[in-house]
């Protein structure tokens, strides 16, 4: 049982590390390699795109508005093309959870003593709850499933195995699994490391 536990909480930790690891190249695009959010992706064209700030942002009512106005006019296919599609998720880490609650339901602006509405409120975003974020300033915007291209293939489904030794009464157990994780491309995807 404790094995059964290991091998999908060990799947589970390794289907995020890529959204962990600001540093892992995600797809290779000519003869370099880009992560999942940089302010450089290519073009075609020879432009290129950005999907995150220059400077990391802390999440907030301020910061969480700008992200979902550069998702709506900076977001473009590796064409340069505007991506029509708007933000489905707010993924975050625990210590963002009330916060993220108070962004997303609030009928007024949060953490302001202002009687503004809550633009926020009307977009429909879902928060997402990752509790394998390894950072919890770190935050993303991401689409609806459809349209992004985050991936995560089983190769083998997790397979168990019981040994008896015969000798000594003791029993083995062996366990195998294989998969792959990352991005066919950052399109859709707008975040903060």
């Amino acid at each position: 049982k404790e094995l059964a536990k290991a091998l999908a909480y060990t799947r589970q930790v390794q289907a995020m590390s890529f959204l962990n690891d600001e540093t892992e190249n995600i797809y290779t695009y000519g003869a370099s390699s880009y992560g999942l959010l940089e302010t450089n992706h290519p073009l075609v064209n020879g432009g290129t795109w950005r999907n995150r700030r220059d400077n990391d942002v802390v999440l907030g009512q301020e910061a969480l508005e700008d992200a979902i106005q550069a998702y709506g006019s900076e977001m473009v296919d590796l064409r340069g093309r505007k991506i029509n599609v708007e933000p489905a998720l707010l993924m975050h880490g625990p210590a963002d959870r009330f916060l993220v609650n108070r962004l997303l339901m609030s009928a007024q602006r949060a953490e302001s003593a202002d009687n503004d509405i809550n633009p926020l409120k009307n977009l429909n975003i879902k928060p997402l709850l990752n509790r394998h974020l390894t950072n919890d300033n770190r935050w993303f915007l991401l689409p609806p499933k459809q349209n992004h291209r985050l991936k995560f293939w089983d190769r083998n489904k997790a397979f168990m195995k019981k040994v008896d030794s015969g000798s000594n009464w003791n029993v083995r157990m062996m366990a195998y699994q294989r998969y792959s994780k990352g991005a066919a491309s950052a399109e859709g995807i707008w975040g903060s490391y």
